[in-house]
């Protein structure tokens, strides 16, 4: 019997690969602002949870422009940009093979409901994964209560199931919810700000086949 049941997957940065994606469509708002311009590099260092603290560090006035409105705005303009983006390598193959283990998927995602079906949809995921829970605005606030809400009413036993993200926040949810945590070190959060967590760190997606195993942390996946 494997130790990990179930995988509960982060979807921007994790599953989905759209980090250029959003830099160039921040960038744009940036530059209508005459603020500084963002680079990928900085991104990862500074993007945050509640969305509004990473606002406020690219520079913008949150009182004299309401959060509300900005969330909104940038939501459409990502609406209009996000097929650029692209599935992380091996994604396909990697919930495929875990299905074949017997492991069940659901994506947790601060994207609007709406809008990660489409992307799901559009990326050719929405057949192996077997839930979707997205939030319903466009604020990429804290998945958390989305995700308690969904644990409870699922049949999946927290013990036996893994959360798979790229972030801090990915971390906190992961751990507010009780279940294991890996992180993907190559997402929208800068692995120095990773390592420090102490939870195992993969490279590349199909590193998690090897990680749903009898033990945590199988061997040839180490902690970097």
């Amino acid at each position: 019997m494997t130790r990990y049941q179930h995988i509960i997957w982060d979807w921007n940065g994790t599953l989905l690969d759209d980090r250029e994606v959003v830099v160039r469509v921040m960038n744009g708002f940036l530059a209508e602002r005459s603020l500084p311009p963002l680079t990928e590099e900085r991104y990862r260092r500074i993007f945050d949870f509640p969305v509004r603290r990473y606002y406020e560090a690219l520079g913008f006035d949150l009182a004299a422009e309401p959060f509300a409105g900005l969330a909104l705005r940038w939501a459409a303009a990502y609406g209009a940009s996000w097929q650029t983006g692209k599935l992380r390598a091996g994604a396909r193959e990697t919930l495929e093979a875990l299905s074949t283990a017997g492991v069940t998927h659901s994506v947790l995602s601060a994207a609007e409901q709406s809008l990660l079906l489409a992307q799901a949809a559009h990326f050719g995921l929405d057949d192996v994964i077997g839930a979707f829970i997205g939030i319903d605005d466009h604020r990429a606030e804290s998945k958390l209560e989305h995700g308690r809400r969904w644990l409870a009413a699922a049949a999946v036993d927290p013990a036996h199931t893994v959360l798979i993200g790229d972030t801090t926040h990915d971390y906190e949810v992961g751990r507010a919810l009780g279940v294991d945590v890996v992180l993907f070190a190559d997402g929208h959060h800068a692995l120095d700000r990773l390592k420090p967590l102490g939870v195992p760190l993969i490279h590349t997606l199909p590193e998690v086949v090897a990680l749903i195993g009898p033990t945590a942390l199988a061997p040839g996946v180490t902690k970097r």
